[in-house]
């Protein structure tokens, strides 16, 4: 019974440990566009990459900014990882960026192979 129980304590710790990394992922705060209807969730991939576009068309990578040779590089070298995973990327945008630059990210992804490409949205 004891093992059990030290197993049991172990896999607490862990996923506390797991989920307390995975809220405090950074990300910049921009205001998204609103959805009128909402599709099934569906579990995200573990290969992820989350860009944010900024009102003035800038990209931000977790807390840093990076350019789009910068992203087109990270796409290229994670989707041509040999792992079986296919690369999920989020498309961030504030609801006030304009398409022209969202539009070069979505063909960075398709000129790397990605074609699970998301853009996260809010509920009105």
């Amino acid at each position: 019974m004891t093992p059990l129980i030290d197993i049991v304590f172990q896999l607490i710790i862990f996923f506390l440990a797991a989920s307390h990394l995975s809220r405090h992922e950074p990300l910049k705060e921009i205001e998204l566009p609103e959805v009128q209807s909402r599709p099934e969730q569906v579990p995200s991939a573990p290969k992820r990459i989350i860009i944010t576009v900024d009102v003035d068309g800038s990209y931000t990578l977790g807390d840093k900014m990076i350019t789009l040779e910068e992203v087109e590089q990270l796409l290229m070298q994670r989707s041509g990882d040999s792992s079986d995973e296919k690369l999920e990327v989020q498309i961030r945008a504030d609801r006030n960026a304009v398409y022209h630059s969202v539009e070069p990210l979505m063909k960075a992804c398709a000129s790397a192979g990605v074609t699970n490409v998301k853009f996260p949205v809010v509920s009105p």
